[in-house]
């Protein structure tokens, strides 16, 4: 797997649009860079920081880490029901 760079700002990569990136509020998400996390060390698939897909449920590739809430307050913005497409 090759790295990848999406080529967002930082600010950007905050966001998209108006939805904050389930993997901002994620604890295995790498803090120096938030394109990459312990599941995708080479680079989040677009469909998961998108929010495409749901990735409290399993995704090829990602070895059984999911996301995890970075914190007592965290929340994931897919809601708390969520199913995966």
């Amino acid at each position: 797997m090759s790295n990848i760079n999406y080529d967002y700002t930082d600010e950007e990569s905050e966001t998209l649009g108006k939805e904050q990136s389930q993997c901002i509020s994620c604890i295995n998400r790498d803090a120096s860079n938030p394109l990459v996390c312990k599941a995708f060390p080479t680079g989040i698939p677009m469909v998961i920081f998108s929010n495409g897909f749901d990735h409290r449920f399993d995704y090829p590739g990602d070895n059984g880490i999911r996301w995890f809430p970075r914190n007592s307050t965290a929340v994931n913005p897919l809601g708390p029901e969520s199913i995966s497409s």
